[in-house]
């Protein structure tokens, strides 16, 4: 089975361009979404499950939902970066 093409996602807010920058990341890496959860859980973040990662990476503006603050320094860790700064989008 073909996955479906994604639509072209809505980036008008910076949380949007939060949720796409978390799958760039990750993609960068070539990991998969358990990759990541491997790694947020080996920075000392909790345990997520893959299906709250994917609805991250979509964002609330695009029927997913927000990556909460709290979890930003996990995040950032696991991809290798001191602070959020390494990966979030500027604006």
């Amino acid at each position: 089975m073909t996955p479906r093409p994604r639509k072209d996602r809505d980036l008008s807010t910076y949380s949007a361009r939060v949720s796409h920058a978390l799958e760039q990341a990750r993609k960068k890496r070539h990991w998969s979404v358990e990759d990541l959860q491997k790694a947020i859980k080996s920075a000392g973040g909790p345990e997520v499950p893959e299906s709250t990662l994917y609805a991250y990476e979509l964002g609330k503006a695009n029927k997913g939902v927000d990556v909460p603050l709290n979890l930003l320094p996990a995040i950032s860790k696991a991809f290798g970066y001191k602070s959020a700064a390494g990966w979030l989008p500027v604006e």
